[in-house]
């Protein structure tokens, strides 16, 4: 593939398109993640409350499922318009990290059922600690187009 054929807003209007078919997919998760858990329950041999555990977590966390990917389609709606050292982009990345922190607890409640729970809740942690950097070294470039901004 030629390199001039991948440009980066072919790169933005993908990242768009996988944000759309990931909010398309949670709401299909949404209708059919009960009738999945009650075959997984059933599967591996766990009780109803394993089945209501799950769907609770589950449910639980979809708020800020769905909060995180509207959070990302301002970011990249933000980069669209050229707007991307700004403060609301830092606002935005702030916002999507404690997202991340949030739901750690959520899943954490449902390792006491499912132990490889812990593991997700340990990646969720750690990717809402890469947006915190990442919030972090976009805080310090808004800070140095401001500055630059205001010199003449």
């Amino acid at each position: 593939m030629d390199k001039t054929m991948w440009t980066s807003k072919r790169s933005l209007k993908l990242s768009i398109l996988m944000l759309y078919v990931a909010a398309a997919a949670l709401l299909v998760a949404m209708f059919f993640v009960p009738s999945m858990l009650d075959w997984y329950v059933q599967a591996v041999g766990r009780t109803k409350t394993h089945f209501y555990v799950l769907c609770s977590i589950f449910y639980c966390c979809c708020p800020l499922f769905f909060g995180i990917l509207i959070l990302l389609h301002k970011v990249l709606q933000n980069i669209r318009g050229e707007r991307v050292f700004v403060q609301r982009n830092v606002d935005y990345l702030r916002y999507l990290s404690w997202m991340c922190f949030g739901l750690v607890p959520l899943i954490l409640v449902g390792s006491a059922f499912f132990p490889v729970l812990f593991l997700v809740s340990v990646i969720v942690a750690f990717i809402g600690l890469l947006v915190r950097v990442v919030k972090n070294v976009m805080a310090a470039a808004c800070d140095l187009k401001d500055e630059n901004d205001l010199t003449i």
